[in-house]
């Protein structure tokens, strides 16, 4: 999968309904930059961030450093952050989601659990799967 700064220019591709695929390794002032093209569109329309959630499931979120640092790099992005621990609050959570669109970030272990129960969702618009074992969780 991706490392970390990755996955937050993917994310800010795809709440700018850009294409993720092409984002790059971004610095957090890259990272603001990119934040306000978004706000502000790149043609002056006005994007609606508050149609977005983001969702983000790993057992050990609040336990490193990178993980803390990559949260407040997202947030700078979306408003809306929601963290989970476990993975069945996470799936009552968005299954009663109706208005929002939802980015998932998830760790392997986790997302090889969940994603096959949640994929189909209409509101689960993209997930990002954390883990070095990119070869298991594709």
């Amino acid at each position: 999968m991706s490392d970390k700064k990755t996955v937050v220019a993917k994310i800010a591709a795809t709440v700018a309904d850009e294409d993720p695929s092409k984002a790059n390794k971004i610095s957090v002032a890259t990272t603001v930059a990119v934040s306000k093209i978004i706000t502000e569109g790149n043609n002056g329309s006005k994007f609606n961030l508050e149609t977005y959630e983001l969702l983000w499931l790993d057992a050990n979120i609040y336990s490193t450093q990178d993980n803390l640092e990559t949260l407040n790099d997202l947030r700078q992005i979306i408003n809306q952050i929601r963290a989970f621990e476990d993975g069945d609050e996470y799936e009552q959570y968005v299954r009663q989601v109706r208005n929002e669109k939802i980015v998932l970030i998830v760790s392997g272990a986790m997302g090889r659990e969940i994603v096959p129960r949640t994929h189909e969702l209409q509101q689960l618009r993209c997930a990002y799967v954390f883990c070095g074992d990119k070869l298991r969780n594709e």
